[in-house]
């Protein structure tokens, strides 16, 4: 199902997350401590702030790369499946790169949690989800949007050039929506209710995050950087 609420998530939903938003952020805190816990207003911190970089993160997905689009198109960008190496070989350089790296997030994460390693694969997952995703390919996507709109502007001068920015830009939407979908996955045991509030809001597969499988993710296709 789609459902694309970007006005509830900034507005009408803010008073009601900020308890839970607190909760998980304990919870992440405390997630792979030993028995004796040295618990600091710092950790509390990091982890409320990694909660709010979430929502962000989605707001924009919802009010700018994906707002105003049919409901058949936000039905092709829901994650069904794992990115092939056709279509990673497709991409361009940004958008393959961020695929590659979660592709390699998810492999990490599983030999971590078989391992019993919680803290460090909740680190690492955050430390992609805020450097890599959010502060670096969401800034490179923006390229692709304003290109897009430059050329709707211009009334579509330049066939070839307006074919150029539509591809651009609709390989950006799906490679945003299927690294936060997959970044979602790996966070949700550690912060489940931000995450599925936001997956909710995306275009998704399913009617819960809770079921959903990223395991199948961890032997698709890389590319060496």
């Amino acid at each position: 199902g789609v459902r694309l609420v970007g006005s509830e998530m900034c507005i009408r939903d803010s008073a009601r997350s900020a308890p839970r938003a607190r909760a998980h952020a304990r919870a992440r805190s405390l997630a792979g401590r030993s028995q004796d816990i040295p618990l600091s207003t710092e950790r509390l911190l990091t982890n409320r702030n990694l909660c709010n970089k979430l929502w962000n993160t989605g707001r924009f997905l919802l009010t700018t790369s994906l707002a105003g689009l049919p409901d058949a198109q936000l039905h092709e960008l829901r994650v069904t499946k794992p990115m092939g190496a056709d279509e990673l070989a497709r991409l361009s350089l940004a958008e393959r790169y961020i695929v590659s790296r979660a592709h390699a997030l998810v492999s990490s994460v599983t030999q971590q949690l078989d391992a019993y390693s919680l803290g460090a694969a909740g680190t690492d997952i955050a430390r992609f989800l805020w450097d890599e995703y959010a502060d670096w390919y969401i800034e490179a996507s923006k390229t692709r949007f304003q290109g897009e709109a430059a050329s709707r502007a211009s009334g579509g001068e330049g066939a070839e050039a307006t074919a150029e920015t539509a591809r651009a830009a609709a390989e950006a939407r799906r490679t945003l929506v299927y690294v936060l979908d997959c970044g979602l996955r790996l966070l949700h045991p550690f912060m489940p209710y931000v995450t599925e509030a936001i997956w909710q809001r995306m275009p998704h597969d399913g009617p819960s995050l809770m079921p959903v499988s990223y395991t199948h993710l961890r032997a698709h296709e890389t590319d060496s950087y």
